[in-house]
């Protein structure tokens, strides 16, 4: 994958119904095009313009509506008088189209006025300026490809993507005018890809038949379900039941004020979906790195993460959540192996004040307190019994 696949593709390669490769790697000399999202201004694109023609560049100037598309170019060369300007649209005679893009490519145009219909398969290195107007039209991946027609040489490109300042935009043309502003480096692709599926959501994977059942099991689980189902048909092992997680009585949330919704949508999924400790740092020196200071309530999100993917191990049975404390029922593996009940309580010693520790029906159980940094606690507790349980099975098996 070079461009931006549609989110419909993008989420087959996501659930693993496609094979997904990446060239992220650009060509030797490409520089990243200077991105700008502005009201539209007569004059200010009037000034671009004669700013590349002066350094011996050509223009795009996108005006997507065919009725209109002379009279934008019969203004312009009004307001240019010097300036080659020409005309195409899809709804000119292929030998008309053909002829104006030969020009364009011998460098006899100085600003080609078009529709969307150069978004694609267009390389002219000397047009390095991109004017779009009503750019809130567009899709997200069609503006990264637009914007992609531009650049292709070694010197610096610029787009420019307007909007009308007198009409409202609504909040999904907003946000992807900031998507393809903020993703401006070269390689961003996929990222574009990324947001678009976020914005507009994967669409009907499987067909219209499928629209009931999705409906009633919601997309999450949906997708959840399909992924486990291409999983088995590519092993041939069936799926694990997962545990359930613990959904412990704690503020454990990204706050409104920390970071914008589609962040904040984006870091709960990237939190949900780590396997293990390292996946976890990772994302907190991320977020940090990104957002600052991390608040009490995300920490308390990752730790509770972190508990989640030990008790997920095959040593812990259960978990039971009291008014007044946690109750960690361990799994009979744990439980039978020689030794291993002295080994715990000695290892227990520093939280003896806040536990208690029962072996009931051939089963250790241990109850913790909820009384001060009971979460971290709770993990330490965690990490004691997932260090002697590998300890002690290793032992067993000799």
């Amino acid at each position: 994958m070079s461009a931006t696949p549609i989110p419909r593709t993008l989420q087959l390669s996501l659930i693993g119904v496609r094979p997904v490769s990446q060239i992220t790697t650009p060509p030797v000399n490409r520089s990243a095009i200077q991105t700008y999202v502005a009201p539209f201004n007569k004059g200010v694109a009037k000034e671009l313009i004669e700013r590349e023609i002066s350094r011996k560049g050509q223009v795009f100037y996108i005006h997507n509506t065919v009725y209109s598309i002379y009279q934008t170019a019969n203004s312009i060369q009004k307001a240019i008088p010097y300036a080659r300007v020409g005309v195409v649209h899809g709804q000119m005679d292929k030998e008309d189209i053909e002829d104006v893009m030969i020009r364009f490519y011998n460098g006899d145009i100085d600003v080609l006025v078009a529709t969307s219909i150069i978004e694609n398969g267009i390389d002219v290195p000397n047009a390095n300026l991109i004017i779009v107007e009503d750019a809130d039209h567009f899709g997200l991946s069609q503006l990264y490809q637009i914007k992609g027609r531009v650049g292709r040489g070694n010197t610096l490109a610029y787009a420019y993507l307007f909007y009308n300042e007198y009409k409202q935009i609504n909040k999904n043309a907003e946000k992807r005018l900031k998507a393809i502003q903020d993703f401006a480096e070269l390689g961003s692709g996929y990222k574009i890809a990324q947001r678009d599926l976020m914005i507009r959501g994967a669409g009907d994977i499987l067909g219209p038949e499928q629209a009931g059942f999705i409906d009633s099991v919601g997309l999450d689980l949906y997708l959840k379900l399909l992924k486990e189902v291409i999983e088995e048909k590519k092993t041939g092992v069936p799926p694990t039941p997962p545990k359930p997680v613990t959904l412990f009585k704690i503020d454990a949330y990204i706050p409104q004020e920390y970071a914008t919704n589609e962040d904040r949508i984006q870091l709960y999924q990237e939190i949900e979906n780590a396997k293990n400790e390292s996946d976890l740092l990772a994302i907190k020196r991320h977020v940090r790195d990104v957002y600052g200071r991390l608040p009490k309530e995300v920490e308390n999100l990752i730790d509770k993460r972190k508990i989640d993917i030990y008790l997920c191990e095959e040593e812990f049975e259960k978990t039971n959540e009291y008014d007044d404390c946690i109750e960690l029922v361990l799994s009979r593996k744990f439980s039978e192996l020689t030794g291993i009940g002295n080994a715990l309580f000695e290892s227990l010693q520093p939280y003896l004040e806040k536990i208690s520790v029962t072996y009931l029906q051939k089963v250790l159980k241990i109850r913790l307190k909820k009384e001060g940094n009971w979460i971290r606690d709770l993990e330490a507790i965690a990490v004691v019994i997932r260090t002697l349980y590998r300890k002690y099975s290793k032992r067993a098996n000799g």
